[in-house]
């Protein structure tokens, strides 16, 4: 940027996609983008511009009374396609979904009102993949509770050392972190030399179980199908046979 002519007057990069307020004119921007993009070849810029608003990432900019708002934006290609409330995954997994996801659009979102639009369109996408509606209403409705300026603060984390416990998620292991805990505290915190060296419970995680997706596709291509374990084939074989029409 110190070599071009003329330099943004903000400007921030996130990888590969820049945002930049521009205020010297349209020809200037035009000969910006050009010089640039004879840096390297193998390096090619596409410009996107408007004076009045831009898409950037998962954010709308627009300007309106001489000054900067954002409002959340979902591209074309995204169907939204979120976990059905009945998937074998992880029950607070489930639960925190619908709020983590309003979370973000009040974060992208500086006015209110539209704010409002964009959590009715959210709470009717998670009711049509099986959500309880009086329990999305319950979870949404904290949102407004949160300013946009308070997300938007940095937040320092304070550092956990846990043990991690990985396992393969399956509904019979719900309430195996309490069993733990209990057995941790009776085992572990009352005896002095391990409670120095363990101070906390595991930290416990799921990894992805094998799914009917995981038999029928592959990751390869071209998919290496004879090398696969013939547990996979009989699997595809007994789907077929007793769950597809």
């Amino acid at each position: 940027l110190t070599k071009t002519k003329y330099q943004p007057w903000f400007y921030l990069r996130l990888i590969d996609d820049i945002f930049m307020i521009w205020t010297h004119g349209y020809e200037a921007l035009k000969e910006f983008h050009q010089d640039i993009n004879r840096y390297d070849k193998n390096i090619q810029y596409e410009l996107n511009y408007n004076k009045e608003k831009i898409t950037f990432l998962d954010t709308t900019v627009y300007i309106k009374n001489n000054s900067l708002y954002t409002q959340n934006y979902i591209k074309p290609t995204n169907k939204q396609m979120y976990l059905y409330a009945t998937s074998n995954h992880p029950k607070h997994c489930i639960q925190s979904l619908p709020y983590s996801q309003a979370l973000r659009m009040r974060r992208n979102t500086s006015n209110d009102e539209e704010l409002k639009i964009c959590i009715k369109q959210l709470k009717e996408t998670f009711i049509n993949r099986g959500y309880n509606r009086q329990k999305l209403d319950e979870s949404l409705a904290k949102i407004y509770n949160i300013s946009q300026t308070k997300l938007l603060e940095h937040k320092i984390k304070n550092e956990i050392i846990r043990i991690p416990l990985i396992l393969p998620y399956q509904p019979a292991l719900i309430g195996l972190d309490k069993e733990i805990k209990r057995l941790w505290e009776k085992y572990i915190l009352t005896k002095p030399d391990l409670h120095f060296l363990y101070t906390d419970y595991p930290m416990i995680g799921y990894s992805i179980m094998n799914t009917i997706g995981s038999y029928i596709t592959s990751s390869l291509y071209p998919p290496n199908w004879k090398n696969k374990d013939r547990k996979n084939v009989r699997a595809i074989d007994y789907i077929i046979q007793n769950h597809l029409p």
